[in-house]
């Protein structure tokens, strides 16, 4: 009966002191929710400032494409040569994100994940959608939570990217096969005909 009392009670002291943690961290989720809205709008206006302003001085970033920028300037040069650089990449980038799950807290360091729909707009005009995966070590500076660490990822072997490069593949192929058959029939033809020179 001992035993089964002083098991009720650690039980009842564990779930205490996690619900007493949770609720120390409601000001810090909300912020992290604020913070993860206000990079969502600055990557959407292409705001590089205001995205910087949220950023570590020695932030790492990887992005979909694997390059890595390390420090804030390193940055600015990948968003200029992808997004606003006169030979860019991209002629618009659109994100939609979403937290997964609740953020891990770790003293003044926080740990988000979650999902976001990106569009990329191609210079050609070509919109090419992603479903994306992010996760994001914050840390929490003079009462403001800022990105330590940035990761983007998709699905290597199911994206719109792939889907884009077969159907440009069969498309080719495609083509490829009518030239052939095209050359076939009128390679057969000339050669029927000269062969019925010969026989009259």
């Amino acid at each position: 009966m001992r035993l089964f009392t002083i098991i009720i009670f650690m039980n009842c002291l564990f779930w205490t002191l996690t619900l007493q943690a949770e609720e120390r961290h409601d000001a810090d989720r909300e912020q992290l929710r604020n913070l993860l809205s206000t990079i969502e709008v600055a990557l959407n206006q292409a705001d590089i400032k205001q995205l910087a302003a949220h950023l570590r001085d020695d932030v790492v970033v990887t992005f979909l494409n694997a390059e890595v920028a390390r420090g804030i300037p390193a940055v600015h040069r990948y968003f200029e040569k992808t997004m606003s650089g006169q030979n860019a990449l991209l002629a618009g980038y659109k994100t939609q994100a979403k937290i997964s799950a609740p953020a891990l807290f770790f003293d003044n360091i926080a740990i988000a994940y979650g999902t976001a729909k990106d569009e990329f707009t191609l210079r050609n005009g070509h919109m090419i959608p992603v479903n994306t995966l992010w996760s994001a070590t914050l840390v929490k500076q003079s009462k403001q939570w800022k990105v330590a660490q940035l990761h983007f990822s998709g699905n290597l072997f199911d994206n719109s990217v792939l889907s884009s490069v077969e159907k440009s593949i069969f498309i080719v192929s495609a083509i490829a096969v009518l030239i052939g058959l095209l050359i076939g029939f009128f390679i057969g033809r000339a050669m029927s005909q000269k062969m019925s020179r010969k026989n009259v």
